[in-house]
């Protein structure tokens, strides 16, 4: 999918206007529509790797797993579509359910809400070495005829970049489409493009509360991966 002439205008605007948004996300003073471009029913499998580090709190780590519930209520759910897993990273994975537990969006939604906040350190690394050594597995759920999909969120940087990155490449190599999300000041944004397939895959927000800014490019970057491409503009820091 790709994004229309119509749907991009050039615009003055500040980070404060930029928050307000509902319906449009803006992109270093580019404002693209969403709205008319629908990808529900796509197919993909895609892993969610949720930061529950000691820094992101139980009350910012509930406003992830909202944000994770809004983008399940942009797709169809179901065997024919897009199947979803969780795994949430502190100072180890924490794995919360496989890609085939839940094939309704109901059932799926409901299952995120239950999932719980689990301090520790930030060990990113470990987390994405469990994404390829059992997320993304037939066992546990990986349809060979779905691509794959990993979206890691994270408030900072990862004990060791060096090997987060490494781990990142792996997945790189394995063909997994991998989106990178960075809330707050304390993110390395070098290392937020290591582990994203490509620059147009790292977004940026402010805090928490403004996750819901970028929900549309996030969606539009799953929809393209699931057709074989990625988005061609790289979004800046949002809110």
């Amino acid at each position: 999918m790709v994004i229309s002439a119509t749907h991009v205008n050039v615009i003055n605007t500040t980070k404060a206007q930029i928050a307000k948004q509902v319906r449009y996300h803006y992109v270093h003073f580019i404002r693209v529509d969403y709205s008319d471009m629908p990808c529900h029913s796509v197919k993909a499998d895609i892993m969610m790797l949720l930061d529950s580090s000691a820094s992101v709190g139980s009350t910012y780590f509930r406003k992830q797993l909202q944000f994770v519930q809004s983008v399940v209520n942009s797709f169809d759910i179901g065997q024919s579509s897009v199947n979803m897993g969780v795994v949430t990273f502190s100072s180890a994975p924490h794995p919360q359910f496989k890609l085939n537990d839940y094939q309704t969006k109901h059932s799926l939604i409901d299952a995120i809400n239950r999932i719980h906040h689990q301090s520790g350190g930030t060990n990113t690394d470990s987390a994405i070495d469990y994404l390829l050594k059992h997320s993304f597995t037939a066992r546990n759920g990986d349809r060979s005829d779905a691509p794959n999909i990993a979206v890691i969120i994270t408030d900072g940087q990862s004990s060791s970049r060096q090997s987060t990155i490494r781990e990142a490449n792996l997945l790189h190599n394995r063909g997994i489409t991998t989106v990178a999300i960075g809330i707050g000041g304390g993110i390395n944004l070098k290392e937020l493009i290591g582990i994203a397939s490509n620059q147009s895959l790292v977004f940026t927000v402010a805090n928490f509360d403004a996750l819901h800014t970028i929900q549309g490019l996030v969606d539009h970057s799953i929809c393209q991966a699931s057709a074989g491409g990625v988005p061609t503009i790289w979004p800046g820091m949002i809110g």
